[in-house]
């Protein structure tokens, strides 16, 4: 059984998961850290399901120059089996 703590890091790890795909162009396996029908919800785009996300993805990112994303101050509250997070990011 996991505790609290655990599900902190895991929650950390996928977000710094996501930030190394997002900067190596591995836009499928970034794809992966999300439920199969996950969406993708910004105010420039919406997909859903990791066929569009990875779709989206592959489309509107520019192979070069590559990017460097990073998160920051990581605010995670876990409810029950769901749980928020927040960071700085950029």
């Amino acid at each position: 059984m996991s505790t609290l703590a655990d599900d902190k890091d895991a929650i950390r790890d996928m977000l710094h998961r996501y930030c190394f795909c997002m900067d190596s162009g591995r836009f499928a396996e970034l794809a992966t850290l999300f439920v199969e029908d996950g969406e993708w919800v910004a105010p420039y785009h919406h997909a859903k399901g990791r066929v569009e996300i990875t779709s989206w993805l592959t489309q509107s990112v520019p192979p070069t120059p590559r990017r460097m994303h990073y998160t920051l101050n990581s605010i995670i509250r876990i409810y029950g089996s769901r749980a928020e997070a927040r960071s700085v990011a950029g």
